[in-house]
């Protein structure tokens, strides 16, 4: 950046020296050529800022030194002034230029840049993969399997050095022998040959492995026993080119299996034999292996004992839970006391001695030694440890009689059913069953009176509330001594928490599926397999699919192989674990094809694994027209740039032209009067062209605001008549105007609605041709009026009719035709007329054959009605008035002055705003036309120091300015001005401004305007 600015300083200095050497030569002529060359290289060398800089800097060096009068700041005429404008409109233009110059030259070079980089990444693949093969041949020459590759015939391409020994084969000698020839291998046990897993391989393309034991005959004639499998090896096409054979020798393993083999026929003798109870239990309190003593101890089979919870034979649940707390912690448990539960119901107090066997640090099972001291332990001990172990239990024990009768009652049973134990011992069980459940309790004590334990089953019981509760039963026969059942024990578990947790799962996951369901995404998740194994409602919606044609299917199976194959790789990377994303173009259900953007994200689990991946595909079709009309916006943003200049432009040749008339033909009048004609006109098209664009601003921000009346139509279409006649004369038309015979009384905004029809009448005028007849046709319904302008014209094409009425529209774009305008008039005329509650519409017959508008409005309308009074217009300001010009520029308030002065009025100029209070203070004027941008003190802080003032509050003070939006009006009014002009000021706007200011001054009722 500091670079830039010496760059315009410099370019300045050497401007102003080389044009300083040229001064023989032109003199006080082109006192600006060499500055063009100074803001080129400026703007060239260093973008948008320093060559605005450069246009400044030259400005003030051309104005100073080389502008008559030279050495000073000041204009000698108007031709000074709108060279050195146009000189500063062209370095703008110039640095603008520039600047995009090089933003389109920064994109190439990171274009550029990014292909360089995915050519240097390409590279690498392709070395890296060189060196992926010879890793792979030096790994299969140092790898301690035998590795036989064939071809897709069935014969050898190669063996690795460990296949060479084992089979007996040469490399050399083995290539293109049959595999069977060289991996000649027999069943185990019958020695008979068996089918070779590779040919399989080969023909049915899966991956082979041992059905049973193999040996391999060698060259040699000797056998060796074998582990092998074997895969088929695919080409990128997927087709099978051979396969790979991978198998070793085996034969001391087979030894070690014998031993070993020997070696647990052994230990399951000791265990089985052994004359003390021995059982193992597993991580999770399964009983994995018992001895004959133990069960004949507790008198179950084996296929009662074995795979059931070692907690079903423990009485004290506490105890076995702390036991295997000991073990799981790696301690070792000596005569370690419980109690357990036989299978005629009798209770076996056990001593237990107990270690645990580890591997690789996790608990693989315990080994117990039981010792039965039932025999040493009395009966009132079992039962008070009986008691206290039901007691301290949050379940509720309950014990009943054969007959149903409660003998006890423990707290969990309190709490659970709201009884305290002396309500419910001796009373029926019934008390807490539901009358709708008694044939299932019925049904309890039957199988009970035959001696089965009924296992865990959920049921509903009665609190003594009446609140119905949701339980876990377990049920289990009480036998005496001699082996009778007298009555059972039930252990009762609330299980309404643990249903509340179920529904809330159930109720959160179907909200989840109802989230998922609502996306505008499809939500799939494949397995390892491929498989589908979720979808939402979204794929159904987009390709019309059900459940049954997707849940359980492979993705090949549901999309077809064509477009699996497109997509196979980048399912395998997530399968991989990568995250993928790229975008595809998919049929859609009712017809065509939709653009997604697809997401694949592994499911990785805790131990690294995945199995499978969550598929998010979404509809981007929209997204991409999007950009698409976003790109053609863009494009006709720059044409529109382009036209705006050349439109800026255009005025500005005829103005300097005609100002140089001015001076070469100041004694002709007759020339000096169309020299000025000429700058009004030219003047007046571009305050049009500027208001146009505020217009359009303004109502796109919903700022423009109508004021109707009852208005004459034919008075509206003939303001819009003379303001199009400059251009029709121009090019020698002929304007058809057709009004009814009645005059048609409408309420409208007559001013916006002149404007309407006269972008629509230059508009036919600049695409009608020259000497053609335009026609303006005015028809008056019921309800509503019409007008329809007519030309001869190029028409429009068909496909642009859709068009255009859209901002920047144009229809014929070729260099050929000048009058085109920036594309807003119509899109404007077409705001204004809906603002009326009206419509506009064209028609065109197509290219040559010109077009026609329609205007229709409503004759009446519901907003207020502002009646308009042009009195003010019409009269002139008879009476002498003070008044003071503030502005920094000094030839226009120098204009402004002599014009008043003309009119009768004493004037007075400010160029700064401290001189402008000191001056207003002196002078006493009767109004200020005070410009808002001025050096020191801007124009609000002006306005607010002279209203502070005793003698500058009854003074007349309005804005001049270029800004002339609503929010500038507001911000000049809160400031304290009385009125708002825009430049470059209307003349009439400040006439009548000069007649309120006199009419207050003599104490008539008015009130200032605020234009």
């Amino acid at each position: 950046m500091v670079l830039g600015y010496v760059v315009a300083v410099l370019g300045t200095l050497v401007a102003t020296l080389v044009r300083f050497q040229l001064n023989d030569l032109f003199g006080e002529e082109v006192p600006l050529i060499t500055y063009f060359a100074a803001v080129v290289l400026a703007a060239w060398v260093a973008g948008l800022t320093p060559g605005l800089l450069t246009t400044v800097l030259s400005s003030f060096a051309a104005l100073y030194f080389f502008m008559t009068p030279t050495n000073s700041f000041q204009f000698e005429d108007l031709t000074g002034v709108i060279e050195l404008g146009f000189f500063l409109f062209s370095g703008t233009l110039i640095s603008i230029f520039c600047e995009t110059l090089h933003r389109a030259q920064q994109r190439v070079a990171r274009q550029n840049h990014q292909l360089s980089i995915e050519i240097r990444e390409r590279e690498n693949a392709e070395n890296a993969e060189r060196v992926q093969r010879n890793q792979l041949r030096i790994t299969l020459s140092s790898i301690g399997d035998a590795v036989i590759v064939s071809d897709c015939d069935g014969r050898v391409v190669s063996l690795n050095p460990v296949a060479e020994q084992l089979t007996g084969w040469p490399n050399d000698a083995a290539q293109h022998q049959p595999l069977d020839v060289v991996f000649n291998i027999v069943d185990e046990e019958t020695l008979q040959p068996v089918e070779n897993p590779a040919i399989r391989a080969i023909e049915l393309g899966t991956v082979e492995g041992l059905a049973r034991r193999k040996l391999l005959i060698t060259r040699q004639g000797s056998k060796i026993p074998i582990d092998e499998s074997v895969a088929p090896i695919r080409d990128e096409t997927n087709a099978i080119n051979g396969c790979v054979l991978v198998f070793r020798d085996v034969s001391r393993r087979r030894v070690a299996e014998q031993k070993l083999k020997r070696s647990e026929q052994e230990l399951a003798d000791c265990f089985d034999n052994a004359n003390i109870g021995m059982h193992w239990v597993g991580f999770d309190g399964t009983i994995l292996r018992v001895n004959r003593f133990e069960l004949e101890m507790l008198g179950y089979s084996i296929d009662e004992f074995v795979g059931r919870c070692i907690t079903e034979f423990h009485v004290d649940q506490n105890r076995i839970a702390d036991l295997m707390e000991k073990l799981k912690a790696g301690e070792t448990v000596r005569d370690y006391s419980s109690q357990l539960r036989a299978r005629d119901g009798s209770i076996k107090d056990v001593l237990i001695n107990s270690t645990a066997k580890w591997e690789d640090g996790k608990f693989v099972h315990s080994r117990c030694f039981t010792v039965d001291v039932t025999d040493q332990k009395r009966a009132s001990k079992d039962q008070a440890l009986l008691a206290s172990i039901i007691e301290s239990s949050d379940d509720a024990f309950i014990t009943k009689t054969l007959d149903g009768k409660i003998t006890s009652w423990n707290e969990g049973a309190e709490r659970l059913f709201g009884y305290q134990a002396s309500e419910v011992i001796g009373r029926s069980v019934m008390i807490i069953v539901p009358h709708d459940r008694e044939n299932e309790e019925t049904e309890i004590h039957q199988r009970l009176r035959q001696g089965e334990r009924i296992p865990l089953f959920e049921t509903i019981r009665i609190a003594k509330s009446g609140a119905m509760i949701d339980v876990s039963l377990t049920i289990s026969p009480i036998f005496d001594g001699a082996g009778q059942i007298i009555g059972a024990s039930t252990a009762a578990r609330d299980d309404r928490a643990r249903k509340r947790a179920e529904a809330i799962i159930l109720r959160n996951e179907r909200r989840l599926r109802l989230l998922i369901d609502a996306l505008h995404v499809v939500v799939i998740y494949i397995d390892r397999r491929k498989r589908y194994r979720f979808f939402n409602d979204t794929l159904i919606q987009w390709f019309g699919l059900d459940s049954s044609e997707v849940i359980g299917k492979t993705v090949e199976e549901v999309i077809g192989t064509k477009a699996f194959e497109q997509i196979r790789d980048k399912i395998e990377r997530a399968l991989a674990g990568e995250n993928v994303h790229f975008e595809a173009e998919v049929p859609y259900r009712l017809g065509g094809s939709r653009a997604v953007e697809v997401r694949y994200i592994p499911d990785v689990q805790p131990d690294g694994s995945v199995e499978g991946f969550i598929g998010l595909i979404e509809d981007i079709t929209e997204r991409i027209k999007t950009e698409q009309a976003l790109r053609q916006a863009d494009r006709r943003k720059d044409e529109f740039l382009a036209t705006l200049s050349h439109e800026l432009r255009n005025p500005l040749a005829p103005i300097r032209h005609a100002l140089e008339l001015i001076k070469l033909s100041e004694a002709n009048p007759q020339i000096v009067l169309e020299s000025r004609s000429i700058m009004e006109r030219q003047l007046g098209q571009m305050v049009r062209l500027i208001d146009d664009l505020l217009d359009l601003s303004r109502i796109s921000r919903g700022k423009l605001q109508l004021r109707l009346e009852s208005v004459d139509l034919a008075s509206v279409i003939e303001t819009a008549v003379e303001a199009a006649r400059p251009l029709t004369e121009q090019m020698h038309q002929v304007l058809d105007i057709r009004l009814p015979q009645v005059p048609i009384q409408v309420v409208a905004d007559p001013i916006r609605l002149a404007q309407v029809f006269s972008n629509l009448l230059n508009n036919a005028s600049k695409f009608g041709g020259p000497e053609s007849v335009i026609r303006l046709v005015a028809e008056q319904g019921d309800e509503s009026f019409s007008v329809i302008v007519q030309d001869s014209g190029i028409g429009i094409p068909a496909d642009k009719l859709g068009s255009i009425f859209e901002m920047f529209s144009q229809v014929d774009q070729s260099q050929e035709r000048v009058q085109t305008g920036l594309g807003i008039g119509l899109t404007l005329a077409k705001r204004i007329i809906e603002m009326h509650g009206g419509t506009i519409t064209v028609q065109s017959e197509g290219i040559n054959l010109g077009s026609e508008f329609r205007v229709q409005i409503p004759l009446g309308s519901d907003s207020p009605i502002h009646p308009s009074d042009d009195s003010s217009n019409q009269t002139e300001c008879l009476e002498m008035l003070r008044v003071m010009i503030v502005d920094d520029y000094e030839d226009n308030a120098k204009c402004i002055a002599l014009l008043l002065q003309l009119q009768g009025h004493e004037t007075s100029v400010a160029n700064d705003g401290l001189k402008a209070i000191e001056l207003a203070a002196e002078f006493k004027p009767d109004l200020i036309l005070l410009d808002l941008g001025l050096p020191g003190l801007n124009g609000f802080e002006v306005c607010r120091k002279i209203r502070q003032q005793p003698w500058g509050q009854a003074i007349t003070i309005a804005a001049v300015t270029g800004w002339g939006q609503d929010s500038d009006r507001k911000d000049s009014s809160e400031a304290g001005f009385n009125a708002h002009l825009v430049k470059p000021v209307d003349q009439s706007l400040l006439k009548s401004l000069l007649v309120e200011v006199a009419a207050k001054k003599a104490g008539s009722p008015s009130q200032i305007l605020n234009v």
